[in-house]
């Protein structure tokens, strides 16, 4: 490789040092947004750490480059989690919140009454 390829490989990788770290700012700045629902909140974060996890994933780990193969199973592989994610995510936020009844507050210091 000459020292042509070496400096795009350099910009190429600056970039994505660039890239990554504004999708940190936009992570941080999202930490303080509601947008409506835990589960939401959970997706929006996913999908941000997804993204960079990914542009690691094919320029630092060379996938970009890599044989094909390699490159489906990462992507079938993110695509399972994805799947696996959303279907914890669904069940989490349609459950009904559960409080025992006839339950009785105790408060140190005080005493019972029978």
């Amino acid at each position: 490789m000459g020292s042509a390829g070496f400096i795009k490989e350099v910009r190429v990788y600056a970039a994505v040092l660039g890239l990554l770290l504004l999708l940190t700012a936009v992570t941080v700045a999202m930490a303080g947004v509601h947008f409506g629902s835990q589960a939401i909140n959970t997706a929006v974060a996913l999908l941000i750490a997804s993204s960079k996890a990914a542009l690691v994933a094919l320029f630092f780990m060379h996938l970009l480059h890599d044989r094909p193969l390699n490159a489906l199973i990462f992507v079938v592989g993110l695509l399972m989690l994805g799947v696996f994610l959303i279907l914890t995510l669904i069940d989490v936020d349609t459950r009904p919140l559960v409080e025992p009844r006839g339950r009785r507050v105790v408060v140190a210091g005080q005493s019972q009454q029978p």
